[in-house]
Formats: structure tokens, C-alpha cells, sequence
């Protein structure tokens, strides 16, 4: 066989499919802009709650999830969702007072600038995304932070499957909101984990995971940034090791969790958390670029 046949062999074509929060928007700000990843496509996904094959719009499902979650975990879940770009707007001035600005781009911007195709999709399984995938040439998903369930039928289509990026060492906190549950069980550390995506839902096989150490006064907004950027760090190390291939995994077993697989958390749950001292945003989080930032983003970005 060729040389050249080796390379196209190789070659790895990513999608990358995710939400469009503050969370993943750090995240492309990295790969895209730090790291120059070549993405083939994006998805971003504009489903919210569905209950019986119906499709909420987002002021429902923010009715919904209040009712099971209470109002303090909607607003931040607002915050996170439709204030992202004030809140890294905030961040670029206190960097101005402190002398370590940082300026993000927007999903539009990141996206035009670096002329990758995007579509924003309700169905991330039906047909419309599918035929997106396939018009790019992917052959490699990679979800993250993504709130719809990346079907196996759908991975299986493609030529490397896809893998899947965590926040947390699973099995452990596997589910919706895996840094308000860590938080709340007052564990010491959690972590990130890549993994395959297959039938379930978080309990493919584990490509990589390392564990983060939870700081005294974490909120559930700071772990995330944190877990959510380290998971962006290891994308480009795993989109190696799928183009040298194969890929060293190894299985999990979901039985042995400790903390197994949890939804959005119930409203007396939230109030547990809260009467505990824990919060799910602080105004700091808004008004002050956190240092882990400062680190992981170069001056001159």
C-alpha cells in the first residue's frame, strides 16, 4: 500500500457536536482558535426538554425544569445558556482593570472566521444532521456537553464511531449535571473522562480519564469551566490516537458507581445544597475572569 493510502487512511475528519453554553463556547474558543483544530463540521444542538416525542421551546422547558428543579438552578441554568456572551463580555473588562484580558469569540465568529460548516439542529440522530455529516465528510463524531443522547445507530455510520467527552471519572456521575452532584455528595475530587459511545448512555469504553481535585468554594459554574476545559485539552491527544490507530480503550462497569447515573437534580436537593453553604453561580463567577482562565488561554489570545 502507498504512503498516500496510508495518510487518507488516517486522516480524521471530526465533527463535533454540542450545545451552545458559556461551557462549550470556552471550549471551542481552544480548539479552534489555541489548539487549530480543523473540525469538518459543528452541530449545535437546539433541542431542549422533550417529554412523549414532544419538543419544548425554551421558555417551557425552563417552566419545566423549575418546577423540578426549583428557581435558583433555572437561573443559573439561564445564565449559562443565554448570558454567555455577556458574561465573557464582563470578563474582558475586569481584564482591563487587571491588565489580563481575555476576548472570546462568538460561536458565529469562531465559525466564519475559521469557514467551518455548521448546522443547528433539533434532532441530532435524524436525517437532516446525518446528511450534514456525511455532506462534510466526517468520519469521526465527537460529542460534548451535549444535551441530546448521541444514539449508537447514528455513531455507527460512521467510520471511527464517535467518543464521547465527560465530566466526570466515570462511572461515577454519569447523567445531566455531574459537577452540581459531585459538589453535593462532598467528594473530594472528580475528573473527565473520554469514552466510546455506545448503547448507553456514559458507560462506553474509556479512552482516557484523569481526576480534578474540587476546590473549597468551588461553585458548580467554576467546576464546570474547569472540568469542561480539561476535556477540550485531551480532544486533540484522543483525535491523535484514533488517526495513528487503534485505539487502546478499556471497559467500565457501571455497576461498581458509587454515584451512579442522575438527572437534573429535584428542587429539595437544590435546597439541600444551598442550606450547605454551595451554590450553583456566585457573582464572582460573572465579574471576575477565574485564574484557571488566566492560565489556560495565552496572553496574546
Amino acid at each position: 500500500m502507498s504512503q498516500e493510502s496510508d495518510q487518507g487512511k488516517n486522516e480524521i475528519r471530526p465533527v463535533f457536536i454540542t450545545y451552545p453554553t458559556l461551557y462549550s463556547l470556552l471550549m471551542l474558543n481552544y480548539l479552534v482558535n489555541v489548539r487549530n483544530i480543523k473540525f469538518a463540521g459543528v452541530i449545535l444542538s437546539i433541542a431542549h426538554i422533550k417529554r412523549m416525542a414532544i419538543n419544548f421551546s425554551y421558555l417551557e422547558s425552563a417552566y419545566i425544569l423549575m418546577k423540578k428543579s426549583g428557581l435558583s438552578y433555572v437561573l443559573y441554568m439561564m445564565l449559562n445558556t443565554k448570558c454567555a456572551y455577556f458574561i465573557t463580555a464582563a470578563w474582558w473588562v475586569a481584564g482591563l482593570f487587571t491588565g489580563k484580558r481575555r476576548l472570546f469569540k462568538t460561536f458565529g465568529q469562531l465559525l466564519k472566521d475559521h469557514r467551518i460548516p455548521v448546522l443547528k439542529s433539533a434532532d441530532i440522530n435524524g436525517e437532516e444532521a446525518f446528511h450534514f455529516m456525511k455532506g462534510v465528510d466526517a468520519n469521526l463524531i465527537v460529542s460534548s456537553y451535549n444535551n441530546q443522547i448521541l444514539r449508537y445507530r447514528t455513531c455507527k455510520k460512521f467510520r471511527y464511531g464517535a467518543v464521547g467527552i465527560h465530566n466526570s471519572y466515570l462511572p461515577d456521575f454519569s447523567g445531566l449535571d455531574a459537577a452540581f452532584e459531585g459538589l453535593y455528595q462532598g467528594v473530594k475530587e472528580t475528573g473527565v473522562t473520554a469514552h466510546l459511545i455506545d448503547k448507553g448512555i456514559d458507560t462506553g469504553k474509556i479512552v482516557y480519564q484523569e481526576k480534578i481535585r474540587i476546590k473549597p468554594g468551588d461553585t458548580v459554574f467554576s467546576l464546570n469551566i474547569r472540568q469542561w476545559l480539561r476535556g477540550a485539552q485531551l480532544i486533540p491527544q484522543v483525535l491523535d490516537w484514533f488517526r495513528e490507530g487503534p485505539v487502546s480503550t478499556r471497559e467500565q462497569d457501571p455497576g461498581k458507581a458509587k454515584y451512579p447515573y442522575e438527572s437534573y437534580p429535584k428542587r429539595d436537593k437544590v435546597r439541600e445544597f444551598m442550606r450547605n453553604g454551595k451554590r450553583c453561580i456566585r457573582m464572582r463567577d460573572i465579574f471576575m475572569i477565574d485564574p484557571f482562565l488566566i492560565e489556560f488561554f495565552p496572553s496574546k489570545y
